[in-house]
């Protein structure tokens, strides 16, 4: 039986709300998507604790969303949160105050890299041969994912190993906030990640083989390829243009050396305002290397942009 559902994913950097009808068999159509900026990592502690001023700005947001999703024709609405929500120390906080508005479960993380997973399945099944091995990567706020598995010949959806990384852009754009100019940033980011990756000794097994199709998911990857596809050809208009669409590594690596050495005539200064932690500008470097070093460790020739997220 087919139902329209509402689902609210609460994470580090942002509030996302998902409309869509759906059955015991998965999504039929989506409906609605809309999504804007939490600023629960911003303003956490050094614990991890989130600020009262975070948490009411969340529970607006996730009243006004409710209210979108009832409106179109949701017959239930419920809420999911990630690294942000589930690292807090007070996160009983947030759901407390969440609770008389809507059932929110904070997902392990074993939880979000499965679903994250799935939803790359059922969106690029079509482009890997049965029995061939997928990877997800979906950086958030709070961490990333890298998800391993395979699309068996009759649709079987198989999870073979996932990785949480503490590559979240909230911490890593901190990187390039803090560091004395740009150019620095660039080398203590990238060296951040190859650390981290070499820090999973899963990640180190010999037997580890290319995956037959990568898939991205994330604000940084998500903006990187709308800012190449707006001035090429396509001429798209909308970031839901950018889903599906593939990018070579090697064009990021040519991107990447062209704003490495722009970054080196700047310093801090020169950026203003715009350099605070969770900036736009921090999060999209930050975070655009991170996809870069991951593609690089696995000898990954090109990466696809997936819309379709955890929710």
């Amino acid at each position: 039986m087919i139902r329209r559902y509402g689902v609210v994913e609460i994470g580090t950097r942002g509030v996302r709300l998902l409309v869509a009808d759906a059955s015991p068999d998965g999504i039929e159509q989506f409906v609605f998507s809309t999504g804007g900026l939490s600023d629960l990592g911003r303003y956490a502690d050094e614990n991890g604790n989130l600020s009262k001023r975070s948490i009411e700005r969340v529970s607006r947001i996730v009243a006004r969303y409710i209210g979108i999703a009832e409106a179109k024709g949701a017959e239930q609405v419920f809420g999911i949160a990630t690294e942000g929500v589930r690292a807090a120390p007070n996160q009983v906080e947030l759901l407390q105050t969440l609770a008389t508005l809507i059932d929110v479960k904070p997902l392990s993380r074993a939880q979000e890299a499965a679903y994250s997973f799935t939803a790359c399945a059922d969106a690029f099944y079509h482009k890997v041969p049965a029995g061939a091995s997928l990877l997800a990567v979906d950086q958030g706020g709070g961490s990333t994912e890298l998800t391993v598995g395979t699309i068996e010949s009759r649709g079987e959806i198989v999870l073979r190993d996932f990785v949480t990384l503490d590559l979240g852009t909230v911490a890593i754009s901190k990187m390039v906030v803090e560091a004395d100019t740009l150019a620095e940033a660039f080398k203590t980011v990238r060296q951040q990640v190859r650390d981290e990756l070499n820090r999973h000794p899963t990640l180190q097994s010999p037997s580890k083989v290319t995956p037959a199709l990568t898939v991205g998911l994330g604000s940084a990857i998500t903006q990187f390829m709308w800012e190449v596809m707006k001035n090429g050809p396509e001429r798209v208009t909308s970031l839901r243009d950018v889903h599906g669409q593939p990018i070579q590594t090697s064009t990021i690596a040519e991107q990447l050396d062209r704003i490495e050495r722009r970054l080196g005539h700047y310093t801090r200064d020169d950026f203003g305002a715009d350099l605070y932690p969770g900036s736009e500008l921090a999060v999209w470097l930050s975070g655009f290397l991170t996809y870069y070093e991951i593609l690089r460790f696995f000898d990954v020739p090109e990466i696809y942009v997936s819309r379709n997220g955890t929710r």
